[in-house]
């Protein structure tokens, strides 16, 4: 593996002083040094993609262009990767293609929403958030009362928890969900927004509009 790095410098064109030092440092960020003496067959599928992220890296360049470059990653290296991202990439440029949007929420200022090929957002990701206007709740019922959420209600995950169901949902109108018998239960709270939640409340409101052909 540290060969193939070094080979990928000299390829590149890129000479480096502290050759092994810059190669240490990408491996060590992406938790691979421990493995850096393996040839690359011998790697895993996660091993691979870590190691794709480092040659991307490499050599210090101002623009980075990285295409889902946390899949097939277990949960820490998807950590490991957001942070190594927001530590060293003051003075770079990284562009991230991805559908994991807690990859986007967690590691990027600025994003781009695109449907069809055509642009529907582009601006910080806050400002995505802000911009949707529906509200998200969360609230505990029995298994039985599930139709009761109404049509009103846009179900976001549902999760079982004994005889009860934990439901999380949107709504246009939150003070008028809470006038409804159902929700007076007490378990009715207000959520958080979240990025995920705005981009599926975003794209399907696009899509609506595409299919009565406005």
């Amino acid at each position: 593996m540290r060969e193939s790095l070094a080979y990928l410098l000299h390829v590149r064109g890129i000479a480096i002083v502290d050759e092994k030092e810059q190669i240490a440092k990408w491996l060590d960020y992406l938790n691979l040094s421990g493995d850096a003496g393996k040839k690359i067959k011998e790697l895993s599928g996660g091993m691979r993609q870590r190691l794709g992220i480092a040659q991307a890296f490499l050599g210090e360049p101002d623009i980075i262009l990285l295409d889902e470059p946390t899949v097939g990653l277990d949960p820490q290296e998807r950590l490991a990767f957001r942070n190594m991202v927001n530590e060293v990439c003051d003075n770079k440029i990284v562009l991230i293609s991805t559908h994991i949007l807690d990859d986007v929420e967690s590691a990027c200022e600025r994003m781009v929403s695109l449907r069809g090929g055509k642009v529907t957002y582009a601006g910080s990701v806050g400002g995505f958030i802000k911009a949707d206007r529906k509200a998200v709740y969360s609230i505990r019922i029995p298994r039985d009362e599930l139709a009761g959420i109404g049509e009103e209600a846009s179900i976001i995950s549902i999760k079982r928890d004994g005889e009860s169901l934990a439901i999380r949902f949107s709504v246009n109108d939150g003070e008028a969900c809470r006038n409804k018998p159902l929700y007076r239960n007490g378990s009715l709270r207000k959520e958080e927004k979240s990025l995920e939640d705005a981009y599926i409340h975003h794209t399907s409101y696009s899509f609506r509009r595409q299919g009565n052909g406005h």
